[in-house]
């Protein structure tokens, strides 16, 4: 078990929403099991599909999320449509990994996708639900390195869309030459197709998964531990997922942002769920 432990300054933690004052000045990120953010439970509704175990509490105020389509995310160039898979999956994560963030709250941690030059970033709504303000870090420049906690960067919750489970947050700062996601479409995800996934799982920082397209459900229903009922098109797939992916990217093989990992199922094998940005 590795587990990194991050302290926030009282400019973030101060400020996360109701309760701050009692909330610690350090955040463990690590093993979350017992709390993490996108655990799956054993109910849901639509095929059992799993539902995610939501650990945070009662949200308060935004809502009427208009989502992604309000945002133009500046192009990144594609990968080489000529080089092995392999080769092809290694570009990506070196095109995308810098746009994926590590999003922490007192609760917990999730990830993010920068989809604007502005600082706008898209996650789970169950992520950052019950906060105003957030923690969010860039991938450090070496590889495989901790994030340090002079990193962290203090985000605005700016809008929220409970039924489909997704959250638009905003740092006032961006890395120099880090790129924006491009975003996809739903009509460019074809069944069968492979699809990767950069995320967090159980703490790991910017880990890399990689799977294909099992089927697009339309109008798909799923529960959550609180009883909140989700429902939007998502995209199904056997791209591994773990609690503290939540919130992070679905790309296709141009790179291009198409779903928001979001859930599992609690039965069943390779039934990963990640909510179409179309």
């Amino acid at each position: 078990m590795r587990v990194f432990r991050i302290a926030i300054s009282a400019l973030i933690l101060g400020t996360v929403g109701a309760d701050a004052a009692s909330r610690p000045s350090v955040i463990d990120l690590g093993l979350l099991s017992s709390r993490g953010i996108g655990k799956p439970s054993s109910s849901a509704s639509q095929s059992k599909a799993g539902a995610t175990e939501m650990r945070l509490s009662a949200v308060g105020g935004k809502s009427d999320f208009p989502f992604v389509a309000a945002y133009t995310a500046m192009s990144n160039v594609g990968p080489d449509k000529g080089l092995t898979r392999s080769a092809l999956d290694a570009q990506i994560f070196k095109m995308a990994a810098p746009a994926v963030v590590l999003v922490v709250t007192k609760d917990g941690l999730g990830s993010g996708s920068l989809i604007s030059r502005d600082g706008t970033i898209l996650t789970n709504y169950h992520v950052v639900r019950g906060f105003d303000t957030v923690a969010v870090l860039f991938k450090p420049a070496i590889e495989g390195a901790d994030p340090r906690p002079e990193d962290a960067i203090a985000a605005t919750v700016t809008k929220i869309n409970e039924t489909k489970d997704l959250a638009l947050i905003r740092v006032a700062i961006v890395p120099p030459n880090v790129s924006p996601l491009k975003l996809g479409t739903l009509s460019a995800v074809d069944v069968g197709g492979d699809v990767h996934a950069i995320g967090h799982p159980e703490g790991r920082s910017w880990t890399f998964t990689k799977g294909i397209v099992s089927q697009i459900r339309q109008d798909f229903s799923w529960s959550s531990d609180d009883k909140v009922v989700h429902q939007a098109t998502v995209i199904q797939t056997q791209t591994p997922i773990s609690p503290g992916n939540s919130g992070g990217p679905l790309l296709d093989d141009q790179g291009a942002l198409v779903g928001v990992n979001s859930f599992y199922a609690g039965e069943g094998q390779n039934l990963n769920y990640a909510v179409s940005v179309s």
